[in-house]
């Protein structure tokens, strides 16, 4: 750590960076997913912030943000220290070979290639392609000459959409050889590390569509019955016992890399899987979820998958509708105030609910502390904000001591004011389950009986 941050300070001992193509991640470029759109931060700009297509907002990618941040246009400023983007072994070999990176094909001709040639990152960067040729094909000798001299096919990724770099054109690989396209132009679509960036254009503000009061919350996606055990907690978690490890991986974790997968395979008990951004934790876990279902026997309806954004739920939801066509819909995904505004329906007449009870918005909670509670207009969402405070760190257990009785009494108007109309706040979709499950054990239960995998994204937030 000391030797690394000295380099980094003072540039002592520092070589050089060696890193994956950042056009991977699923939001490099700006874009919009549904209408198949990917722009540049520049002609972004040029629209205005807007999808040529459908002419809704377009999804901001990290460029864009790095060019509205950077001080000076990207070009070389000849003191700084090399950088090179990198593919590993596995997936250039999964390429080659039209299989998935974890198949035992390729696990097989990585190994191969190791065991003769050495280290993973000396085939990548270094070691003389000659000499590669002597243990290698053709093919693997051409895709890394041009990983190395940065000639790669690059669909970056946007709007959620993960990026794509292969060593060979679609359909090159088809006639079996390198060697035709090797003096043909570049397509367009291909990048070399050398080719600068223009300098960015003046930013232009983005426009934005504010989302409608109440659809911040994710409706469920079934009914649910608490009071309902289900077979699988009578008869241990799985339906049919674990199979023997086979030879061949799974088809629903062939996209996997060996660690992804080792985290997919786990069985029984709690599994945290820490990584850094953009390395596929959510893939992971979708294919997990899909894997256990597909190959355990594990029964969609025991599954629940919280997420931390309606749109992060969406995305698993079509993770899941690839992976299991027709199986999916058995699987609750939703978000953690999604989940509680589930759990408040099914238990509404436990609660006190009316039947059509609403959430509340925002303006509306204002309008009930200058109402009910006599505040100006002006202090309402101050106040409304130490309220929310106060309720949900109650409820956490995380109050040191109790709230003064000036509190406690605006709290109760508040509440009270606010369940007569036959509406909830935003923190009443997490406050009410949790008092419901102290208050009554035998629905918590229920909830424990009916999902017995439970799947969590952005665990950390």
């Amino acid at each position: 750590y000391f030797a690394m941050r000295r380099a980094l300070e003072t540039g002592s001992g520092f070589g050089g960076t060696v890193e994956f193509f950042p056009e991977e991640g699923k939001y490099h470029l700006d874009g919009h997913r549904a209408c198949k759109i990917r722009l540049d931060p520049q002609e972004t700009r040029q629209r205005e912030g807007l999808c040529p297509v459908c002419g809704k907002a377009l999804t901001v990618g990290v460029m864009h943000r790095v060019e509205e941040l950077a001080d000076r246009p990207e070009v070389d400023s000849g003191d700084r220290q090399p950088f090179r983007s990198l593919v590993p072994l596995p997936e250039i070999m999964s390429e080659l070979r039209s299989v998935g990176p974890g198949s035992k094909t390729v696990v097989q001709a990585v190994s191969r290639l190791v065991d003769r040639l050495g280290p993973e990152l000396d085939i990548l960067q270094s070691l003389p392609l000659e000499d590669v040729a002597a243990a290698a094909d053709p093919l693997t000798v051409e895709a890394l000459s041009r990983l190395r001299s940065g000639k790669v096919h690059c669909e970056a990724g946007y709007d959620g959409e993960y990026g794509v770099i292969r060593m060979f054109e679609p359909g090159e690989l088809d006639r079996r050889t390198a060697v035709a396209p090797l003096f043909e132009p570049p397509p367009q679509a291909s990048r070399t590390q050398a080719q600068p960036r223009k300098p960015p254009a003046p930013t232009a503000p983005l426009k934005e569509e504010p989302p409608p009061a109440e659809d911040v919350l994710e409706r469920s996606t079934r009914t649910a019955d608490p009071d309902l055990p289900h077979v699988a907690a009578q008869h241990g978690l799985f339906d049919r016992p674990l199979p023997e490890a086979a030879e061949e991986p799974r088809s629903v974790l062939d996209a996997l890399d060996p660690l992804q997968r080792a985290a997919a395979e786990h069985g029984e008990g709690p599994l945290l899987i820490v990584a850094g951004p953009g390395t596929g934790k959510t893939r992971t876990l979708t294919h997990r979820l899909a894997y256990l279902i597909e190959e355990r026997g594990v029964r969609p309806e025991s599954c629940l998958a919280v997420t931390f954004t309606r749109r992060a739920a969406g995305e698993m939801r079509d993770r899941l509708r690839s992976l299991l066509p027709g199986r999916e819909k058995g699987v609750e995904v939703t978000t953690f105030h999604g989940l509680g505004l589930s759990i408040l329906r099914q238990n509404r007449d436990r609660l006190g609910l009316p039947t059509g009870f609403r959430i509340a918005d925002p303006r509306h909670c204002l309008k009930v502390l200058a109402k009910d509670l006599a505040c100006a207009p002006s202090k309402a969402p101050a106040l409304l904000a130490e309220l929310s405070r106060v309720r949900r760190d109650r409820e956490a257990g995380l109050l040191q001591e109790a709230p003064d009785p000036e509190t406690q009494q605006q709290i109760s108007s508040y509440e009270e004011a606010l369940w007569s109309s036959g509406q909830v706040d935003f923190d009443d979709l997490l406050i009410l389950p949790v008092r419901l499950f102290d208050r009554e054990p035998e629905v918590a239960e229920g909830y424990r009986q009916q999902f017995r995998w439970i799947f969590v994204d952005e665990y950390q937030d």
